[in-house]
Parts: structure tokens; sequence; C-alpha cells
């Protein structure tokens, strides 16, 4: 199976984001233009979700964009936001591009005021779905622009833990 990458140059905005920042990387509202223009001239697909009016419109928009009637048979709204059905849902997506597909998520600020768990939440799926998708071999990251005074600037959104132990089978072959 090829690699997400041939090699890894930090220089590189998306090599950066998805290594370094482990798939959830923040950038200056006011670069964000930039950001967008590069991913899209390098073949990203980009997918854009405007919270400022709250979290319910965005659950909406996401239940849309993840076919979530088509896969579960009712509808993704503001009141049915469970992040664990989320979390099911947001492995079935349309196949990647080749280079890969970055989401893009605006005025967190308002999330983050309305339902601060739900969001560290959500952003912890968003870094979960970035880290299988860099196992699979393929690209995948999210971009928060923020502006400068943003309460997510350097706020802790999830933890990593040491996990069970492996109670899998051991295969000889």
């Amino acid at each position: 199976m090829p690699g997400a990458f041939h090699e890894i140059d930090y220089s590189q905005f998306d090599a950066w984001a998805i290594v370094s920042c482990a798939g959830l990387v923040s950038t200056r509202a006011s670069d964000h233009p930039s950001a967008v223009a590069w991913l899209g001239g390098r073949g990203y697909a980009i997918d854009e979700f405007d919270f400022g009016n709250g979290i319910g419109l965005v659950v909406e928009a996401l239940g849309t964009a993840l076919l979530w009637e088509q896969q579960f048979g009712y509808a993704l709204t503001s009141e049915r936001r469970n992040l664990d059905a989320l979390r099911d849902g947001f492995e079935w997506q349309a196949p990647l591009p080749p280079a890969g597909r970055v989401l893009v998520l605006h005025a967190l600020d308002v999330a983050w005021n309305e339902d601060r768990a739900w969001l560290c939440g959500f952003l912890a799926i968003a870094r979960e779905h970035a880290r299988k998708q860099l196992a699979l071999g393929r690209r995948y990251f999210t971009i928060l622009p923020l502006s400068q005074q943003s309460p997510l600037a350097g706020a802790v959104i999830d933890t990593i833990a040491i996990g069970s132990p492996y109670a899998g089978r051991w295969n000889s072959a």
C-alpha cells in the first residue's frame, strides 16, 4: 500500500497539518483564502462548514454531506446530534480524490460558546478520522481558521490515554 506522502516535507502545509498537528490545524482567519487556494491548486477536495449561526445548521449540513438518511434511515438534525452516531457516519464519505480531502470549520467561537463539550467531541472525531485515513495511505485533515483572540487558540480538546492491553488473537503466519 502506498503511503500518503512519498517524503515528509514539513515546509508543506498539508504534511505539517497531518503529521505535526495530527490532522487538526489552525490558521489565522486572514490566511484562510491563501490556504484554500494552495490546497485547491494541489487537487484537494475542500468541504467548508460555518458555525456562525450555531451548531444545529452545521449538523444538518453534515447530514446532507454524509448522506445520513441513506446510511441510517433517519435525518441527522440539531436534536439528534449524538457524537457516537456522528463518529459512525463520519466513516462514510465519497471517495477521497488522489490529493486528499480537507474539512474547514468556520466561526468555531460560536460553537465553543454554544456547546463546548459537543465541539470538543466533534473535533476529536475529525482528528481521529485524519489518523485513520493516514494509516490507510490517504490525506485528510481539518482546518480551523481562528482569530487571534479566539478562546480555541491553545485549548485542549482531546487527550491521549494508554489503551487497554490488546486482547485479540496473535496470528503465527
